[in-house]
């Protein structure tokens, strides 16, 4: 039996694995080391282990938020120290790293959910774009959506901008509601994040929800040129949760479709 784990923003994920397929499955609290620091990631990849309750032939985790080599080690010392005795293998990787490997020995992955990241990999050099971080970075990201889709809900409230699906879908009534939600939840990214789904329903009815679907569709697009260009790979695998919106993933196909032919750039799901 071996235990499969994949520590992300919004949840844990565990997979129990028996040689031939996925016998159970486990989720709980979001694990990035980004997300939540390392002692609560630590912790949730602790829950998915006891929950099962048994020793593994091995064990294999795919960690967010450890692209800064010296979090990934401490990361692997801690969790090397808690769990360790529940198998004789642990193996502890970027998320991304194990995304792209999974699929090919060799290339880019673009991983969109509460966080974001260009990820590439020539066999020998690990080459990290956008990502670091929902402070400065993570363009086209959940939080990313979600942040600006709340910029544009308080400017409606302001008058700064037209009432639109935006403001009457956010669910705040007025906008001293939002401003107190914003002070408590600013850097909670998951719920930050869960506004974007918000974002894209109003896409096909808003231009200004449509505007900022397209920006950040373009700053992703500015990071694969320049990531794919560094790495010297054309192959970009495209995971994550905001995939699970068919508008964003329609949105984003139809962006890189003249473009991908003009950069050579392969892309796959």
């Amino acid at each position: 039996m071996y235990l499969l784990i994949d520590a992300g923003g919004t949840s844990t994920k565990g997979f129990l694995y028996d040689g031939k397929k996925v016998v159970s499955t486990y989720r709980g609290p979001p694990g990035s080391v980004a997300t939540v620091g390392f002692e609560r990631s630590v912790k949730a990849i602790e829950q998915v282990v006891h929950f099962y309750k048994a020793r593994f032939d091995g064990i294999s985790i795919a960690l967010a938020g450890t692209d800064v080599h010296d979090n990934l080690e401490t990361a692997r010392n801690l969790i090397y120290n808690r769990i360790g005795k529940f198998a004789p293998k642990v193996k502890i990787e970027h998320d991304a790293h194990v995304v792209l490997l999974s699929n090919a020995e060799e290339g880019c992955s673009m991983i969109a959910g509460t966080g974001s990241i260009i990820y590439c990999f020539d066999g020998k050099r690990r080459i990290i774009k956008g990502d670091r971080g929902w402070l400065v970075g993570d363009p086209c990201s959940g939080f990313w959506f979600g942040r600006e889709y709340l910029k544009a809900v308080l400017e409606e409230f302001q008058g700064l901008k037209r009432i639109s699906c935006m403001l009457k879908s956010s669910g705040f009534k007025e906008e001293d509601e939002l401003v107190k939600f914003l002070y408590q939840n600013s850097c909670n990214q998951e719920k930050i994040a869960s506004f974007s789904s918000k974002l894209f329903s109003c896409v096909t009815m808003d231009p200004d929800a449509r505007s900022i679907l397209q920006k950040g569709l373009r700053d992703i697009w500015r990071i694969i040129i320049l990531a794919t260009r560094t790495s010297n790979q054309n192959s970009l695998y495209y995971f994550g949760g905001l995939f699970n919106s068919d508008i964003f993933e329609n949105s984003f196909l139809n962006f890189v479709f003249h473009m991908k032919e003009r950069y050579k750039i392969d892309l796959k799901r």
